[in-house]
């Protein structure tokens, strides 16, 4: 009983990487040869994959030949292990990610994967084998639909933006000194092109009457996106918070 709350997690999980390869979906394992690392398509290493594409086929989202991307089925079994022990609260997932429309549009046809090392990013997973952190977005579409079977409600979904924003941010920063060391943090993670997008919030709730949620008064976007098949871009096509942002985003310093 209480609140369930990870802060980048799901995006640190194992994923696995497919293409699509003759008009058919195959996986992308790791080979080794030569004393190099390479890599080799086979066929689908589980059916779980098969049945993750034909969910979003049901959502009208199809990858075209030589798509990339990745798919977190670990993500799916955390989302049901938390509706298990969950008797009665909210789980606050944040993360970089998008909806399933979104992360799987034609926008990323390279996917999502990436690199970190010395707050350096790359697309090379084979280049400082261990010395690396390695992440990919999180689908929360699927993450929300597996919610949803295991008993656990969308209560919302926002950008942190607007999740900040519906707590107060703004008030914040007309508390602190403009150019502050403060005053630039909080700043960061408002950044529409930054941030304050990328970040996305995805709240649920098991065993409470529908919970009205300060951080989510703001909706360029809201649960329903999550399980609505309306095409690629449906993010940017929310409805706009542009107006509750306009003393802050005047401001030069931002």
């Amino acid at each position: 009983t209480g609140v369930m709350l990870s802060n980048e997690l799901v995006d640190a999980f194992p994923v696995h990487r497919i293409t699509i390869d003759g008009g058919e979906p195959k996986e992308i394992f790791v080979d080794y040869q030569g004393g190099r690392f390479c890599e080799r398509l086979q066929p689908l290493s589980t059916q779980a994959l098969s049945d993750y594409l034909q969910r979003l086929a049901q959502l009208e989202v199809t990858l075209p030949e030589g798509y990339k991307t990745e798919i977190n089925l670990q993500a799916l079994a955390w989302m049901k292990q938390v509706a298990r022990v969950l008797g009665r609260g909210v789980v606050i997932t944040i993360d970089y990610g998008h909806t399933a429309q979104d992360l799987y549009g034609p926008d990323r046809r390279r996917g999502t994967l990436l690199c970190y090392h010395r707050q350096m990013t790359s697309e090379t997973p084979y280049e400082r084998v261990g010395c690396q952190d390695m992440t990919a977005h999180v689908d929360f579409t699927s993450l929300a639909s597996v919610g949803e079977e295991a008993g656990l409600r969308v209560t919302g979904f926002t950008n942190q933006m607007s999740f900040l924003m519906g707590l107060g941010a703004e008030q914040l920063l007309e508390s602190m000194e403009p150019g502050s060391a403060e005053f630039q943090s909080v700043v960061q993670l408002l950044k529409p092109e930054g941030m304050g997008r990328t970040f996305k919030m995805l709240i649920q709730h098991k065993g409470l009457d529908s919970p009205e949620l300060d951080g989510l008064r703001f909706k360029p976007f809201f649960g329903s996106i999550l399980t609505q098949a309306r095409g690629a871009g449906h993010e940017a096509r929310g409805k706009s918070v542009t107006s509750s942002l306009s003393p802050i985003a005047s401001r030069p310093r931002v």
